[in-house]
């Protein structure tokens, strides 16, 4: 099977064709996801829920790693395609200056012509009030609590002061 994958996207799994017999009720409970391997896949990897038990904890925490795979042929067309469309029209960069910098990211991510990179990733959340990220969920809260005590306080400090 060849490494290169049409339009430069990496491979997301295998494509099997599925034929479902559905009530209406059950046909009206999908509506809500843009398709049905959209609901499948929930289902399969569902959304952790803090829990209300505060004895479970690091959920989500930095220690949560995953791994990515990416090819060679998928990592020069991100470059290609972030060096012809990602970059200011009139960058002050030379075709060398880009040359170098394309060398030195497969000389990294594939050392001694390797054909395909794992790359490791972290789990994180983003805090819906300061886009800050943390590794976990307990952090998150934990710096939100704070943070939106304050924000109320100077709210009622500044009505007070209105009356």
């Amino acid at each position: 099977m060849s490494d290169k994958h049409p339009g430069g996207r990496p491979r997301q799994g295998i494509t099997k064709k599925v034929s479902l017999t559905l009530t209406e009720e059950e046909w009206s409970k999908l509506e809500g996801f843009s398709n049905v391997a959209a609901f499948i896949k929930e289902q399969l990897n569902p959304v952790p829920i803090f829990p209300s038990d505060p004895s479970v904890n690091n959920l989500g925490n930095l220690n949560s790693i995953d791994w990515y795979d990416m090819s060679k042929a998928a990592v020069e067309y991100r470059f290609n395609t972030t060096v012809k469309y990602g970059l200011e029209k009139d960058h002050p960069y030379t075709a060398e200056m880009i040359a170098d910098v394309k060398n030195s990211i497969f000389r990294s991510l594939f050392p001694k012509d390797a054909e395909v990179v794992t790359i490791e990733t972290k789990t994180q959340y983003i805090c819906p009030f300061t886009n800050k990220r943390f590794g976990s969920i307990d952090k998150l809260v934990e710096n939100a609590v704070p943070l939106l005590l304050r924000w109320k306080l100077a709210k009622v400090q500044r009505q007070d002061q209105i009356k």
